[in-house]
This record gives C-alpha cells, sequence and structure tokens, in this order.
C-alpha cells in the first residue's frame, strides 16, 4: 500500500474499526506526524487533524468513534 500526498510519508500503522472505516498514521518528509481517514476500505484517503505534529506510536479504537492515540512527545489524545 501507497499513499501519495505531495509529499514522501512513511506508514507507521493500519487500523480498521470496521470494513469500511480505517486510519493511518504517518511521518511526512519533514518528520512531522500526519493522519489519514479512509471510509471506503481503503480506495481513498483523506488527511485529518489530530491536534498536534507528534509521531503517532500507538493507536487503538474501540469503534469509530472512539479512539486513543499515543504521541512519541509522551502525550495522549482522545476522540471527541
Amino acid at each position: 500500500m501507497s499513499v501519495r500526498y505531495n509529499r514522501l510519508h512513511y506508514l507507521l500503522l493500519l487500523v480498521f474499526t470496521d470494513s469500511l472505516t480505517g486510519a493511518l498514521p504517518a511521518v511526512n518528509s519533514m518528520e512531522l506526524g500526519v493522519m489519514f481517514k479512509t471510509e471506503d476500505g481503503g480506495i481513498t484517503w483523506s488527511e485529518i487533524d489530530y491536534g498536534s505534529s507528534g509521531t503517532i506510536v500507538s493507536i487503538s479504537f474501540d469503534d469509530n468513534l472512539n479512539g486513543i492515540i499515543g504521541l512519541n512527545d509522551k502525550t495522549i489524545r482522545f476522540t471527541s
């Protein structure tokens, strides 16, 4: 799998909560964290804001609305 979004990205993890909805954290060429989301099983991906430029080191979702991410700066973010 490869995601092109105007810059080179290093893919870190891939998490799907169902057959259509998934999240893909990555690091861009400037070494800033970015996150992509799909709602069509991975056919298309959109960048989403998770409130930080830190790199995601851990990610978990209970369902499509409730999740948690851990960042390399030792902060934790929850979905709202």
